[in-house]
């Protein structure tokens, strides 16, 4: 008689267009497994862009300067072991750069402080004392 009845419940709950709690899961707990900040039920992890725009401040590795006239280039090698040419103003994945200049590049890095705010975080990437050494 229980067993029919769980059933029909679970059976009027599809029609309706609920769907039945995950196995393991009680009646009125969420799913551990769904972030709840996400409700319209888009992936939470994106594709990211190809270029800079996809690469992680993290990943990035300061090589050299260039003067081009009056600005600075910075040379980068991302994670995977390319070379970028990156500027003031352009974009990363998870921040974007706020200057470059002779003393190396600042990166503003955007970070998940909580639940529903995101912090910045100043990034200073320079090369190395042996690398500026004037011989």
């Amino acid at each position: 008689m229980r067993r029919t009845a769980t059933t029909a419940l679970l059976l009027a709950g599809a029609l309706a267009g609920h769907s039945r709690p995950a196995v393991g899961q009680d009646e009125g707990q969420r799913d551990p497994f769904v972030s709840p900040l996400r409700q319209d039920g888009a992936p939470e992890h994106t594709v990211r862009p190809r270029g800079l725009a996809g690469i992680d401040v993290d990943a990035l590795t300061l090589q050299g300067l260039v003067r081009i006239g009056g600005s600075y280039v910075a040379v980068l090698e991302s994670g995977n072991g390319r070379s970028h040419l990156l500027r003031g103003g352009e974009r990363l994945f998870d921040g974007s750069v706020r200057s470059v200049t002779a003393d190396g590049v600042v990166i503003v890095r955007r970070e998940r402080g909580g639940p529903l705010a995101a912090t910045r975080r100043i990034v200073h990437l320079s090369l190395s004392a042996a690398l500026t050494e004037d011989r």
